[in-house]
């Protein structure tokens, strides 16, 4: 081998080793850059992307499929200010990934996630030329949260401090003032802040208070009274450590110049004393008769829901009796209307008196908000017709159909507003709108309005307080006054608000604006409105059901329904009777009531949950309660779903068809009978004597319809069509128009 060869593999082996260590450094290089905390992103001098690292992919939210298309510093640059906040400065967008062969200090950057980046920007050089551009982003979000929340701590604290009746102060061993604050310092004569920096052993060594300064200099705790040219001061002072290191002195001064406020002083730390302790006492006391008052509406809500259970459950059963009359069957809808009308007066007295006790709560669901507001259009268009009245719905076409929320107490808010706008309107319109935010197509509004007798100005400041009725509504004689408090509770509860704009004569405008979210599920359409089950489709399929229930009524009631159209029925007067069926019939479906003696609902249903093929079994709760808890607890001791009593009868078969997937046949659709009372023009009293028609007038204030009926019947024989008009309203429970009817006469 030539020197020449050996110099030429020399130089190969050198250029391997020199190549071979600038490998490794790339290596180390890139797994710091891996293993760094920031997100390092390096762009080369003709705009092509050198390096990125996984965090900075992971910051800026990134995905496989977006980094893909990437391929220059414009690509990356449009990705990141996608994310940026759309309230950052234009010079900052521009800035976000701006090449620079200077330095560029920290910057911070909110993205619209609002996570804040600490962004570092500089150059990467390889033999002093320029090779590219580096920047770095760290996620500093928490960090200045926490300087923001500290800040406003410190801010809040100086606001206090500077504001405490008292002088706070502080010292170092030299005897240098390092802080004072606090209102009395403007009785000695001084501003905030305006001591620190005096020795406060100098200003004072001629002072009385020396001595104690000095001795607290010594680690001594001192206090006493000491007169400051008139102004009278007393002043605690004692040692301040750190780290059990003794570093100055830290006082506080209260001004008691005059000995009668110091008196009231102390005598105002007795009373404090003693109205704490009053407080505690009346605590106490509110909380055990809240605790009374919650009992209470519980064992109510059940004792007054109960029978209703069996009057309205047996009425719905007996309506469809072939065998019965017309006029029996009248009689039974006047019973379930009966029914239904007081259940509607517990309900709202309930409602208040769970919002009172703060136990009201949002039972959300998946709904269709368009089924909810054309069931309202179908009420109130044939209440209103029958008032000679129009009724529009004005339903804006880009409202989401399907929204979470809570749909009962919607319902229960709009139906409050446009049933009174009915009961205080004789002509005109009432109309219902529905829109949605621009921007958030979820926000709703709802705008209630009439052409009404309107409300008086100074009467709507109390317009939403319990138990509050205008003059109108007052002569009307109808309601609780409880109606617009609990939509107003209801409205708040539901994070939304509601306005009203009224002229007396004019009439009423009322504007709700609730926030929803879109339906977390598919929501399929209601089969309220469908004909009565008469019986299951495929009967070849036996489907044995336990009713269980301490009160034989309501078995009875079940029973009868469930076998009425094919089902194999138990009953089961307790709880530890039910667990004993179960184990010797299985059935396929429990309808558990949850209040019952011995052994009550929840421990017969946890006692099933437990037992060996204890989850098969469907368990529905049967519940009379007020309280939404209540509901939560019996889905968590182990039922598949519940039903409030009273139920519906189409409620009853939606859940069997729901719980043990099957179908039912329906009766055939029926003509609805026309109402008796087609005569929707005012009735004519002028011609009714005043011993008749005053004590009518207060029968119908009171909602007394037996009066009402006994003083029918003495009218009959000389005036049949107006006793006919007058019972029909009657029956149909509408006091309003029959207490319209009358004052228009007088």
């Amino acid at each position: 081998m030539t020197s020449k060869e050996s110099q030429e593999l020399l130089d190969i082996r050198s250029e391997l080793e020199q190549l071979r260590e600038e490998n490794q450094r790339l290596r180390i290089e890139n797994a710091t850059i891996d293993a760094i905390g920031d997100g390092i992103l390096v762009i080369g001098r003709d705009s092509e992307i050198i390096r990125i690292n996984q965090k900075f992919l992971n910051m800026w939210q990134i995905s496989p499929g977006e980094w893909e298309n990437c391929r220059t510093y414009q690509d990356v640059k449009n990705l990141m200010t996608m994310r940026l906040h759309p309230e950052l400065n234009e010079m900052s967008v521009k800035d976000i990934l701006r090449p620079t062969i200077d330095r560029l200090g920290l910057t911070d950057i909110t993205l619209k996630n609002n996570r804040i980046f600490e962004r570092y920007a500089g150059i990467k050089r390889v033999d002093d030329e320029i090779a590219g551009y580096v920047w770095s982003f760290r996620d500093v979000t928490q960090r200045r949260n926490d300087a923001s929340a500290l800040k406003r701590s410190q801010a809040f604290l100086n606001r206090i401090m500077r504001n405490l009746p008292v002088v706070l102060f502080a010292f170092d061993l030299d005897g240098v003032i390092s802080f004072s604050r606090g209102a009395a310092l403007s009785g000695l004569g001084f501003k905030q802040s305006q001591l620190e920096g005096v020795n406060i052993l100098e200003a004072y060594a001629n002072h009385d208070i020396s001595k104690d300064l000095r001795r607290s200099l010594q680690g001594h705790i001192t206090g006493g009274t000491y007169d400051f040219n008139g102004v009278y001061h007393e002043v605690y002072l004692g040692p301040m450590r750190e780290n059990d290191e003794f570093i100055g002195v830290i006082g506080i001064s209260f001004d008691v110049t005059e000995q009668k406020r110091a008196q009231d002083v102390i005598q105002m730390g007795k009373q404090l004393q003693f109205a704490k302790q009053e407080a505690e006492n009346a605590r106490r006391r509110a909380e055990e008769a809240n605790l009374a008052k919650s009992m209470f509406i519980a064992n109510m809500s059940h004792e007054l829901r109960t029978p209703l259970n069996s009057i309205i459950g047996f009425s719905q059963f007996m309506v469809h009796d072939q065998s019965l009359s017309s006029d029996q069957q009248e009689y039974m809808s006047l019973i379930m209307r009966s029914s239904e009308h007081l259940l509607t007066l517990i309900n709202e007295i309930l409602d208040m008196a769970k919002i009172e006790s703060g136990n009201i709560q949002l039972n959300n669901m998946d709904f269709d908000l368009a089924e909810l507001l054309e069931g309202l259009d179908s009420i109130y268009h044939a209440r209103v017709l029958n008032n000679n009245m129009l009724f529009v719905s004005d339903i804006a076409e880009d409202i989401p159909r399907y929204l979470w929320g809570d749909r009962n107490k919607i319902r229960q808010i709009l139906v409050n507003l446009l049933s009174n706008a009915v009961k205080f309107t004789d002509e005109g319109t009432i109309t219902l709108k529905a829109w949605c935010d621009s921007d958030n197509p979820y926000n709703l509004y709802f705008r209630v309005s009439d052409t009404g007798i309107g409300i008086a100005e100074e009467e709507q400041a109390h317009l939403f307080e319990p138990f509050s009725q205008t003059e109108s509504g007052k002569k009307s004689g109808s309601g609780t006054g409880l109606g617009l408090a609990i939509t107003h509770e209801f409205v708040q509860l539901m994070g939304g608000y509601i306005n009203v704009e009224s002229e007396v004569n004019v009439g009423t405008t009322f504007i709700i604006y609730i926030p929803l979210e879109p339906a977390k599920n598919s929501v399929t359409a209601s089969n309220k409105d469908r004909e009565r089950v008469v019986s299951i489709k495929d009967a070849s399929v036996t489907h044995k059901i336990l009713v269980v229930d301490d009160r034989w009524e309501n078995r009875m009631m079940l029973s009868r329904m469930l076998t009425a159209v094919g089902f194999s029925v138990r009953e089961a007067s307790d709880g530890r009777e039910a667990t004993q069926l179960w184990r010797d019939w299985y059935p396929d479906l429990i309808w558990m009531d949850m209040r019952m003696p011995n052994m009550d609902g929840y421990e017969a249903t946890q006692r099933i949950r437990q037992s060996e093929d204890g989850g098969e079994v469907v368990i529905i709760a049967l519940t009379a309660s007020a309280f939404e808890q209540d509901r939560e607890r019996v889905m968590q001791v182990g039922c598949d779903d519940f039903l409030a009593k009273p139920f519906r009868e189409a409620d009853l078969f939606d859940k069997l068809a729901y719980h043990l997937d099957i179908e039912f046949i329906y009766a055939e659709p029926t003509e609805a009978k026309s109402p008796k009372h087609l005569n929707t023009q005012s009735t004519d009293f002028s011609n009714l004597p005043d011993a008749v028609r005053i004590p009518l007038r207060q029968a119908v204030i009171d909602l007394n319809l037996t009066k009402v009926a006994e003083i029918v019947a003495t009218l009959e024989p000389d005036h049949p069509t107006l006793a006919q008009q007058i019972m029909d309203r009657a029956n149909e429970f509408d006091f309003d128009t029959l207490a319209r009817w009358i004052d228009a006469q007088i």
